[in-house]
């Protein structure tokens, strides 16, 4: 398409622009739950970084995982970029300024993001209750879950191991480690994991 041509689809509402040179068309983009919608921004960023990329944290981590983000509404892309002194927001993109070990990046079909278990911990540290309850399930149902059996000891262990990422100092520490004691692998939807939460909000072991 010319310049011309995609400016008049984006002031005439056929066309949203994602990012520096990427669209899509409003149709497709009101079909899509947030996660959709999310990945859609991250992949546009992608497209519009050179080399290997930034590191996605966070929220784009997580779309990039395929876990659920229940409700998670509209969030900048999360990226670490290396060189990066201060976080700052610019084109709708996050660049945090933040320490990863080198094992909790990894590469997933050419993107770089934290790893499975440093991309939980993230969630559960900044995202609602809500939401870091039904990432850590689904999270937790592919370490310890087969069919509808937790495998108790695999839960225990990975229970552990994020621990091991929730560092004294870290902002929202306290309600990771509420969300990683809550989260039960067993819950097959979001739904099930928000039901969860009410009913312990209500009283109800």
């Amino acid at each position: 398409m010319t310049e011309r041509a995609l400016r008049s689809d984006v002031l005439e509402g056929r066309l949203k622009r994602l990012h520096r040179g990427s669209y899509v068309p409003t149709k497709l983009w009101e079909e899509l739950w947030w996660e959709g919608q999310h990945l859609l921004r991250v992949l546009a960023v992608r497209a519009a970084s050179g080399g290997s990329g930034p590191v996605f944290t966070h929220e784009s981590a997580a779309v990039l995982w395929g876990l659920p983000m229940y409700r998670m509404g509209t969030k900048p892309v999360q990226t670490r970029l290396d060189g990066y002194r201060h976080s700052r927001v610019e084109a709708e993109v996050v660049r945090r300024d933040m320490r990863i070990a080198d094992a909790d990046i990894v590469d997933l079909d050419g993107f770089r993001l934290t790893s499975l278990p440093r991309t939980m911990m993230d969630v559960a540290r900044t995202a609602s209750f809500d939401t870091a309850v039904g990432c850590a399930d689904a999270a937790l149902r592919r370490a310890a879950v087969t069919g509808q059996i937790m495998d108790l000891e695999a839960a225990e262990e990975w229970r552990a191991d994020a621990l091991m990422r929730a560092a004294a100092g870290l902002r929202g520490v306290r309600q990771a480690r509420r969300v990683l004691e809550f989260a039960d692998g067993r819950a097959q939807l979001p739904g099930e994991s928000v039901s969860r939460v009410r009913l312990s909000q209500l009283g109800f072991t």
